[in-house]
C-alpha cells in the first residue's frame, strides 16, 4: 500500500499537535505538590527564606507526585535558611518517571545542616539541566534511576561532610555532561553501588576538598571522557571495586594525591589522558588492579 508523502507529513504534524494539547502549563508562586501528569509547572517569582515553608508531610518544597512533570523555575531562586532537624529537600521525586527540573537556582543557608537539593528515587528518563545549586547538602542525588540526563548544572559550596556534588547510587545508563562542580567540601562526583554504563563527559571538577571523582563499589562499564579534573584535595579519580571502565582524553592536573588511583579494580582502559603535576603518582595501581 502506498502512502502519499504529504499526507504522511500532515499526519505526523497532527499527532504532535494533538499530543501537545494534553501538556498543561501551571504557574506557581510557592512550595507545592506537583501532582498533575503531563504538566509544566512554572515558578513565577523568587522564593525567599521566609516564603519557603516546608510541609511536614513531604519534607520538601517542590514535591513531584506524577509522571511527566516539568518544573521550570525560569531562573528564579528557592532559598532556604532556617535550621531544620530533619534536613528538608528543596526538590524531590520519590519514584515517578520523566521528570524535568530546569532553570532553578537553589540555595541553602546556614551552610551546615540546612537543606538538600534535588533528590530522585527510582524512575527513569529524567532531565536535570541548567540549574545553579549553592551551599546545599547532597545537591543532586539519583538512586535506582536509569536512562536520565544531568546536563549543564553548576554546583558550588557543599558544606563539609555533606555529600558529593552529583551522586549516583545503583543507577545505570545515565549521562552526566557539561556540569561545573567547584569549591565543594567532599567528593566532586560519586558513582557507587552497582552503577553501570554511565557516560561522564565534559565536566569541570575543581577544588573539591576530597576526590574529584569517586567510582566505587561494584560499578563498571562507565565512560569517563573529556573531563577537566584539577586542584582537588585528594585524588583526581579514584576507582574502588570498579571494573572495565573507559577513561579517555581527560585533563587530570594538580591534585593533591594521585591523578588516577585503582584499588581492587580490573580491566580498565586508559587512553589519551593528560595527567600532570599531581602531588602523588600519575597512575597508582593498588592490589588486585590492572
Amino acid at each position: 500500500m502506498k502512502i502519499h508523502k504529504n499526507k504522511l507529513q500532515i499526519g505526523i504534524i497532527f499527532l504532535v499537535l494533538f499530543s501537545l494539547a494534553f501538556i498543561s502549563a501551571i504557574d506557581i508562586n510557592s512550595c507545592d505538590v506537583l501532582d498533575q501528569e503531563n504538566s509544566v509547572y512554572r515558578l513565577t517569582k523568587n522564593l525567599s527564606e521566609e516564603e519557603v515553608v516546608i510541609p511536614n508531610s513531604t519534607r520538601t518544597c517542590m514535591y513531584i507526585a506524577a509522571d511527566n512533570v516539568t518544573l521550570d523555575c525560569q531562573n528564579n531562586y528557592i532559598k532556604k535558611s532556617s535550621y531544620e532537624r530533619y534536613q528538608p529537600f528543596l526538590i524531590r521525586n520519590p519514584g515517578y518517571d520523566s521528570t524535568k527540573i530546569i532553570n532553578c537556582d537553589l540555595f541553602c543557608t546556614p551552610a551546615s545542616n540546612s537543606c538538600r537539593g534535588i533528590d530522585l528515587i527510582r524512575g527513569e528518563r529524567h532531565y536535570i539541566a541548567n540549574n545553579v545549586i549553592d551551599h546545599t547538602m547532597y545537591p543532586i542525588v539519583m538512586s535506582y534511576v536509569n536512562n536520565s540526563i544531568i546536563y549543564n548544572n553548576t554546583i558550588t559550596g557543599i558544606p563539609s561532610g555533606h555529600g558529593e556534588g552529583i551522586n549516583l547510587q545503583d543507577s545505570s545508563n545515565n549521562t552526566i555532561e557539561k556540569n561545573t562542580l567547584k569549591d565543594n567540601n567532599g567528593n566532586g562526583m560519586e558513582l557507587n553501588q552497582y552503577s553501570y554504563n554511565n557516560t561522564i563527559n565534559q565536566n569541570i571538577i575543581k577544588n573539591s576538598s576530597s576526590r574529584g571523582m569517586y567510582i566505587g563499589w561494584r560499578t563498571g562499564y562507565n565512560k569517563i571522557t573529556n573531563n577537566n579534573i584539577t586542584l582537588n584535595g585528594v585524588r583526581g579519580i579514584q576507582f574502588y571495586y570498579s571494573d572495565e571502565n573507559f577513561i579517555y582524553n581527560n585533563l587530570i592536573k594538580e591534585n593533591e594525591w594521585d591523578g588516577l588511583s585503582f584499588k581492587v579494580s580490573t580491566d580498565n582502559l586508559i587512553q589519551n589522558n593528560t595527567i600532570v603535576d599531581n602531588a602523588g603518582d600519575g597512575i597508582w595501581l593498588d592490589f588486585w588492579s590492572d
